[in-house]
């Protein structure tokens, strides 16, 4: 008897014409589901649970599914706008990486001048456990140390 498998890689290869699959995790929330990545010419074709992920035994949901939408959606910002007119008036105007990231350090040294470090705090995880191999620290957490904020951690957090 053939057992049933949520996802064969190679038929759906094959069948589809995708160069590769990537294994990797969702991070649209905190579960951390498998993911398989179906990829062609570089580009994001199909995001599929992955049936070898002891979370989410192949299944997604629907967050997870739509995911490449984030990458692709042609209305989606692909760089920095800072608002020019009054809050709701819909004016705004396109600024430079180096703007942008000027005026957001500027604003929280400002914040913890008048408040102190301890003003601002930046949760990094949810107090669900997903087994990683490897801790990387993500680019908001490097930014938040750069300006001197507390990075409060999952291990933190838990209470029991």
């Amino acid at each position: 008897m053939i057992q049933f498998k949520h996802s064969n890689v190679e038929r759906e290869m094959e069948a589809y014409g995708y160069d590769t699959v990537v294994k990797s995790r969702c991070r649209l929330c905190h579960g951390g589901c498998g993911v398989l990545i179906y990829l062609k010419d570089g580009k994001i074709e199909k995001i599929a649970g992955d049936p070898d992920c002891p979370i989410n035994h192949g299944t997604l949901c629907s967050k997870g599914l739509a995911a490449a939408q984030l990458a692709y959606h042609p209305d989606r910002l692909t760089y920095p706008m800072k608002r020019v007119g009054p809050k709701m008036s819909g004016k705004w105007e396109r600024i430079t990486w180096d703007e942008a990231l000027d005026t957001i350090a500027e604003r929280i040294l400002i914040y913890k001048k008048e408040y102190g470090a301890e003003s601002g705090v930046m949760g990094t995880h949810t107090t669900v456990k997903v087994p990683f191999k490897y801790e990387i620290k993500l680019p908001k957490t490097l930014f938040f140390e750069r300006v001197g904020w507390y990075i409060q951690n999952q291990e933190e957090t838990r209470t029991t």
